[in-house]
């Protein structure tokens, strides 16, 4: 566990971040069943960041 936390970003002014789990947990599910970023469940956060303002798999 140690390593990948030391790969997580450190908290920082801005915008809030989502859990580091439920942004892991959209990630392989987008990579597991081969779909589009956009078609990632709302469960795994909302679609505002996505684009590639610096949240990892979009804003999930």
């Amino acid at each position: 566990m140690g390593f990948v936390r030391s790969l997580l970003p450190v908290p920082s002014p801005g915008r809030r971040r989502l859990e580091d789990r439920r942004v892991l947990n959209g990630i392989v599910w987008k990579f597991r069943t081969g779909t589009a970023w956009r078609d990632v469940p709302e469960r795994y956060g909302d679609r505002s960041g996505a684009g590639g303002n610096g949240q990892v798999g979009g804003g999930y």
